[in-house]
């Protein structure tokens, strides 16, 4: 493998004072007095039990006070919630409190499904648009299409109403097994055609996204981590494998991470057995190590690992231990930087908290968080600093506050504290910097939704995948139509250049793709511009064999 690695310089962040304050200071000060009796768990237990009441009294006062004299009415309940959310939020920027009604929802991501019609749509002026029916959900099998029109849900009009996405989701999910009748208008058919379609659990896939960039190159992309991911993770590796892949680039770009053992169990794919693929600690949670337990099914060829700013968590220890056991490269930039593990702990009431009970470290034993002592604010705002200091566009440009050095199996010196530092750098393209490219790109999706839906019987026969992907263009009327569409809703005074042409062609065919096709589809066309992605193919084409230790 190509030993053209990134050279880092490291200096010590300046200090930055911001004049940011925290909202509901007087909820802070409520709940202060309960933080102090979290500090003094080594005290007695006859003490911490009277100084835990005292401060409970305190709260209860308190709150007692603002519910008899302040001046506005106010909800008893959500300034207790309040109270909760702030003091999780002051132990690190993890931990949180989730409401009981937004509980399901935010458990929909980790469960791998949710319940629905199974659709992905759009709201495209005033009305919405159905931009693809999600395999073996409820509105596939009943009949809808990409391209569709809903105007209607059971009786109620949501065209032309100022209908939003939220509204539009409270009104198709429901329970599994109960139904809704969709109103739609489609090109070629007359009048609005009503479709009853009956809810069910519909699958969110985290690894389906893969494909053969070449004769032996495979390519997976993975979005989050929820239970499926693994099962799904393994049956796109099996699928590359019989279409001959003897090397594999695994897409983790902009992946937020989720859950840990699924991480755990996609590094057992790759790695031989017994090796270490992390541990956690806390204080109160002693070490555990995760380790490879089976024979993978690619434990050997070449492995690429791309990750960029947005790649957290799990994401992380994925690509930690790929890189700490030499098992292949992690190409691109330098990952978000989460390494706590929370807990969800459900409350009576329906609603729970998830704390932040341990940390993980890689096998070289680095702990990749980033720092969180400067407040909530500061830590959200770190990505915007990466931005500002020009580190997304070079890598001379790099600050790390802590650059402890670490050694991998095969004796290369890595960092921690922070994220995971790519063992080849790639800068994110320059045109991003020009807003008035920005105004074009923003543009590209909407105007090739209403494309197809004006167009979708030129496309209805053109289910050669491979001839679309390889030879379907752009041509320059419809190039001309989108830029007259985006300039119409944006003041754009100046015109794409001849590379930011080809990349907003890229784009617009992309979507295009995916309408026509599924995911793989639009990725498999994206993924010809995408500077990440064509740096692993370079490396695995360039390269020499990878030493497993």
């Amino acid at each position: 493998m190509s030993e053209n690695r990134g050279q880092y310089r490291y200096s010590s962040k300046k200090s930055q004072s911001r004049s940011i304050y925290m909202p509901f200071i007087f909820a802070v000060v409520l709940f202060c007095g309960v933080l102090l009796g979290i500090t003094i768990n080594k005290m007695g237990a006859g003490k911490q039990k009277a100084f835990s009441q005292l401060s409970a009294d305190k709260l209860d006062q308190v709150m007692q006070f603002v519910m008899e004299n302040y001046v506005d009415t106010v909800s008893e309940d959500q300034l207790y919630e309040s109270v909760i959310d702030q003091m999780l939020l002051t132990l690190d920027p993890h931990s949180r409190y989730i409401p009981a009604e937004q509980l399901a929802s935010v458990n929909e991501g980790l469960e791998g499904n949710f319940k629905g019609v199974g659709i992905q749509f759009q709201i495209i002026q005033d009305t919405v648009y159905v931009l693809a029916t999600i395999e073996g959900g409820p509105s596939k099998e009943a009949g809808l299409m990409a391209g569709d029109r809903i105007i209607m849900v059971n009786d109620s009009l949501i065209a032309g109403i100022g209908i939003n996405n939220e509204e539009v989701m409270k009104r198709l999910k429901g329970p599994a097994g109960t139904k809704v009748n969709v109103g739609i208008i489609r090109d070629g058919l007359d009048g609005i055609q009503t479709y009853p379609i009956t809810r069910g659990n519909i699958p969110l896939f985290t690894a389906r996204v893969a494909y053969m960039v070449d004769d032996k190159i495979g390519y997976i992309k993975i979005d989050n981590f929820n239970r499926n991911t693994h099962s799904e993770f393994a049956e796109s590796l099996a699928y590359l494998i019989d279409q001959g892949m003897e090397d594999l680039i695994i897409d983790l770009q902009g992946n937020p991470g989720g859950i840990l053992t699924e991480a755990v169990e996609i590094v057992d794919e790759l790695m031989e057995r017994k090796r270490l693929v992390t541990y956690t600690e806390g204080q109160s949670s002693p070490r555990f190590d995760y380790k490879t337990q089976r024979f993978g099914l690619f434990e050997e060829g070449e492995l690429i690992v791309l990750m960029d700013q947005g790649s957290a968590s799990a994401s992380e220890i994925v690509a930690g231990a790929i890189q700490d056991w030499d098992r292949g490269l992690i190409v691109g930039r330098r990952s978000f930087g989460k390494g706590l593990v929370q807990r969800q702990i459900d409350l009576d009431d329906g609603s729970a908290i998830r704390l932040t009970i341990a940390r993980y470290y890689t096998p070289s034993g680095r702990s990749i968080q980033k720092p969180y002592t400067n407040g909530y604010f500061e830590y959200e705002n770190e990505l915007y600093d990466r931005y500002e200091n020009g580190e997304l566009y070079s890598i001379d440009s790099l600050v790390l506050e802590d650059s402890t050095e670490y050694k991998t199996m095969g004796g290369r010196t890595v960092f921690g504290g922070g994220g995971i530092l790519p063992d080849v750098f790639v800068p994110r393209d320059s045109f991003w910097l020009d807003q008035e490219f920005t105004k074009y790109a923003a543009h590209a999706r909407t105007y090739m939704d209403i494309y197809f839906s004006r167009n979708s019987a030129d496309f209805i026969e053109m289910d050669d995948r491979r001839a679309f992907v390889e030879s379907w263009e752009v041509n320059a009327t419809v190039f001309e139509s989108f830029k007259v569409y985006a300039e119409g809703k944006e003041n754009i005074s100046e015109s794409p250049n001849s590379y930011e042409v080809l990349y907003l062609k890229t784009m617009m065919k992309a979507e295009l793709a995916k309408l026509l096709y599924d995911d793989s589809a639009y990725f498999q066309v994206m993924n010809t511009v995408n500077p990440i992605v064509r740096k692993g193919v370079e490396l695995i084409r360039l390269s020499k064999p990878i030493a497993n230790s």
